[in-house]
């Protein structure tokens, strides 16, 4: 079973929510208010976190609905997945919304389902596996304005079953090959943002 996040909102990890400050570009006091409300995943002992990055010339209030929309997560996934979304649509989104999934992982069928653990429009939503391929699966989705257009961060805390071996040969590089045809995606339907100019 998965690990859950604390309930207790006096368990805000400051210097989790300083560094997802970093990384996301939210400033932290609004951040350290989202996580008060709905707590993230601290990492548990051996998991690995995935950090990805994209910045988008197109206004958040734009981009935020698109990853709101459940059907939309298929045409994320690359196709060798065979990713198909079971629950009925259209998914309202809420925490505590349950999503079923299947999938074919190394050739093998699979189902999964995941949990929304935070939904926080238009800045912040993670869903969490309940039951699938992972020992632990907690997705964050962040969004926030930056120079003119939307950045958006996806941290993943994972652990695969027998992570030690795993790992290394298989997993990251599964998991980047995926993130890589999503961010090819993501580019396709909202452009890419140009490199800032050196001063």
């Amino acid at each position: 079973m998965s690990s859950r996040p604390s309930a207790d909102p006096q368990a805000v990890d400051r210097e989790l929510a300083r560094s997802l400050s970093r990384v996301s570009a939210l400033p932290e006091s609004l951040l350290q208010t989202l996580l008060l409300k709905q707590p993230t995943l601290p990492p548990p002992r051996g998991a690995e976190i995935l950090l990805r990055q994209q910045r988008v010339p197109r206004p958040l209030a734009e981009v935020f609905p698109f990853f709101a929309q459940a059907e939309n997560l298929q045409h994320l996934t690359p196709s060798f997945l065979d990713f198909r979304i079971l629950t009925p649509l259209p998914i309202p989104m809420a925490v505590g919304t349950l999503i079923d999934y299947r999938i074919r992982l190394r050739g093998l069928p699979m189902r999964w389902r995941t949990r929304i653990g935070a939904w926080q429009p238009p800045h912040r939503f993670a869903d969490q596996q309940l039951s699938g391929p992972y020992r632990v699966w907690w997705h964050e989705h962040l969004f926030a304005e930056h120079d003119g257009g939307t950045l958006i961060t996806d941290r993943v805390v994972y652990k695969a079953p027998f992570s030690f071996i795993t790992h290394p040969f298989l997993v990251r590089r599964e998991l980047a090959r995926i993130f890589d045809y999503r961010t090819q995606v993501i580019s396709d339907r909202f452009g890419t943002a140009a490199p800032p100019v050196a001063r």
